[in-house]
């Protein structure tokens, strides 16, 4: 994609109404032209300016019919006749355009008038490159004292229990919001450079189930375009898209289906040192348990579950037990099973309620998701024979526990919150402006969220549970899934149509690169991730475009 292609979408985009190949191929280009960068940059400013200043009117259905009529009924003067030659006249079809052309001008004109008169009527504005942050909500509950007022250049450092006023260091200034400066106008790239494909693509024909393959990956980064000026307001600091770096070289890996055993699909992958578990099965059937070994390729059956597995799969961190929903004639429950042929009901913590998004803690604990359907859901921790409601939210998001299992991230009421176990010091950590999807803590304490919304809500967000250093380290997001490599140098996660992605840091925790993993989303999208124990391995469980679903290696870079 060159660059007057790219520019003649920004619009499309902004209204995200791009989708499938040219959206990818959208990004890519997007990754690699600062000059396109800074073009959406404006259109995004053009974009919030119209929203804030003009009022939406539809037209009447037959508008554009009844201009159209009135134009081709003007007659246009006749020259006075004159003696000699007449000189060359154009048509009069020609004439009718011309006089249309004049239209849109005059109707141009007239929407530019309406904005301005808005503008004096209001009080003028002006067209920021940073606009200023709304305040953060008073009415927001946050645990311990308030977060002091922070004035502007400076970053509120982090207090640790224990630290003294005196031995707290003291503010750094930062270097601030950058404004971008207009880039001189790119040379046109060159197909290889663009991302445009040089010959015909060449489609493999569909192996058999089974088969180990090697799948390319997309050649296309999503876009990281700066952001300037957009800010979301936290307890603690600025919430901030980052700045992304110029020049990025585009980005792939190489996927390979793994030839498993099994009756019926594999599904569901763990690690567990250097073996991989996995369930091959129906639902609503009892699935078997196997493993296998990379290094030898070996695959063993290692027994089946002892209830039928209706759904909501989640292994323990040790791989020595799983949470599933069984049905019984009772109702739909969630039951902890040993793999050694026993499976307790875990307690339920209110009387009806979907339970969804189970996820086990490094303690042994479970959390999910309650879902009523008649009032708020609910966020519920159980050690499996007691269960108790931790706190009540309007979102849909399945909570993420600490590494250290003693704290809970969740979403409530547009807010990234995090409360302790015991309920305790429930803090709102920062404001989301789109719907929050999924919550996952890196080894260190980080927290990533993927976060759904139109044009810049959506993405993939990375900060501080304190509510500081936040920014935004993709515009790709909106997915169900986000998990950490176990190093804490990668995460791989999905966006709204479940495709996989993989972005890597540096050993100093920046941006190292932004790799998509699945060419598309396939049938279903991408359904689960497990990362080797060193973080080197990751396999997914995805089922593309005229295949039998299974699990995946990615192959890293």
């Amino acid at each position: 994609m060159r660059c007057q292609d790219a520019r003649s979408l920004i619009y499309t985009y902004l209204d995200g109404s791009l989708t499938g190949q040219v959206e990818r191929a959208f990004f890519g280009h997007l990754s690699q032209c600062p000059h396109c960068q800074q073009e959406l940059e404006y259109a995004r400013q053009t974009h919030a300016l119209l929203e804030k200043y003009c009022t939406p009117v539809d037209p009447p259905a037959d508008f554009v019919d009844r201009v159209m009529a009135a134009l081709d009924g003007i007659t246009p003067e006749q020259p006075a006749e004159t003696t000699g030659t007449p000189p060359p006249q154009a048509p009069v079809w020609y004439g009718f355009k011309s006089l249309r052309r004049w239209a849109q001008v005059a109707s141009v004109a007239a929407l530019a008038a309406a904005v301005s008169l808005t503008s004096w009527l209001s009080g003028g504005f002006q067209l920021a490159r940073t606009p200023t942050p709304e305040p953060f909500p008073a009415n927001v509950e946050t645990a311990g004292e308030p977060a002091l007022p922070q004035e502007p250049g400076l970053q509120q450092p982090l207090e640790t229990p224990g630290m003294t006023g005196q031995d707290a260091p003291a503010p750094a200034h930062s270097d601030g919001d950058v404004s971008i400066e207009p880039a001189p106008p790119a040379e046109p790239a060159s197909p290889e450079q663009s991302g445009e494909p040089v010959g015909p693509e060449k489609q493999e024909p569909a192996k058999e189930p089974g088969d180990s393959q090697p799948l390319p990956g997309a050649k296309v980064t999503p876009p990281e375009a700066p952001a300037a000026g957009e800010e979301v307001p936290v307890p603690a600091g600025p919430f901030k898209a980052a700045q992304a770096g110029q020049g990025e070289a585009l980005k792939s890996v190489t996927l390979e289906k793994l030839a498993l055993a099994g009756d019926g699909l594999p599904s569901s992958g763990i690690f567990t040192g250097q073996e991989l578990k996995y369930l091959a099965g129906h639902p609503g059937e009892k699935m078997t348990i196997w493993t296998w070994h990379p290094a030898t390729g070996k695959l063993e059956a290692a027994g089946e579950t002892a209830k039928e597995v209706q759904g909501s799969l989640a292994w323990s961190p040790d791989g020595r037990r799983l949470a599933y929903l069984h049905r019984s004639h009772q109702g739909l429950f969630l039951y902890i099973d040993d793999l050694a042929g026993g499976a307790i009901r875990v307690a339920p913590a209110a009387p009806e309620g979907e339970i969804k998004y189970p996820a086990w803690s490094v303690k042994g604990e479970i959390s999910y998701l309650l879902v009523t359907g008649t009032g708020p859901n609910h966020i519920v921790v159980s050690n499996g024979q007691d269960s108790r409601v931790l706190a009540s939210t309007d979102s849909d998001c399945g909570p993420a526990w600490s590494p250290d299992g003693t704290q809970v991230a969740y979403g409530k009421e547009g807010y990234l919150r995090v409360v302790k176990r015991d309920g305790s010091h429930d803090q709102a950590v920062a404001k989301l402006e789109g719907n929050l999807q999924a919550v996952a803590w890196s080894p260190a304490g980080k927290l990533a969220v993927s976060v759904k919304g139109p044009r810049h809500q959506q993405g993939l967000w990375i900060g501080h549970p304190s509510g500081s250093h936040w920014e935004k380290a993709a515009e790709i997001g909106g997915g169900r899934l986000v998990s950490w490599s176990p190093d804490g140098s990668k995460v791989a996660f999905t966006d709204a149509q479940g495709s996989a992605y993989l972005l890597t840091f540096t050993a100093d925790g920046k941006k190292a690169g932004l790799y998509p993993i699945t060419p598309d989303a396939g049938n279903g999208g991408v359904q689960s991730l497990a990362w080797t124990a060193d973080g080197q391995g990751l396999i997914i469980e995805w089922q593309p475009q005229q295949e039998t679903r299974g699990l995946w290696k990615v192959i890293l870079p």
